[in-house]
């Protein structure tokens, strides 16, 4: 709910309400969880590389909802016991046309018998539900810590601005 009225607050104060800045959008997400979750920066280093990328509704919502799941996954399990570490959050539009969305951690990893895919966990089974909606491919990278890389296609609304 948070997710869909913070796209619901931005696009009151969008000139377009067709297009949202996804870059914008998971700032002000990331900035509010971390504040959710009680983030201790001098524990946990936030980084983030977030290209601007303009994207309608369809893609914004269920890219909104992904990145508020895997983060909140993030703050709650990957630094038990007061562990430091980082959470990075990258966004940027690849040479393929596609969107390209990062969040990892170095915290303390994704299980090696778990299965993101088929696990009884509602929030990633949620994680694959949206994906799916946005025909998007996961990975998952459990090298120093828990990284997930998604990428799916930029709709023919999806304008970016490149770096000057």
């Amino acid at each position: 709910l948070h997710s869909m009225a913070l796209v619901h607050d931005l696009l009151q104060q969008a000139d377009n309400v067709a297009r949202i800045n996804l870059a914008h959008y998971a700032a002000r997400l990331i900035e509010e969880l971390a504040h959710t979750y009680a983030v201790d920066p001098a524990r946990i280093m936030l980084e983030t590389e977030l290209e601007d990328v303009w994207v309608g509704l369809d893609t914004a919502t269920p890219c909104g909802l992904l990145l508020h799941e895997l983060l909140t996954n993030c703050f709650k399990h990957a630094f038990p016991e007061g562990q430091t570490g980082r959470v990075r959050v990258a966004l940027r539009t690849t040479a393929e046309q596609t969107l390209m969305l990062q969040v990892g951690d170095t915290g303390c990893g994704f299980p090696d018998d778990l299965d993101f895919r088929t696990t009884d966990s509602l929030g990633l089974q949620l994680v694959g539900v949206l994906a799916e909606q946005l025909q998007a491919r996961i990975a998952l990278e459990r090298a120093e810590g828990t990284h997930f890389l998604i990428t799916f296609p930029m709709a023919e609304s999806t304008t970016f601005l490149p770096d000057n």
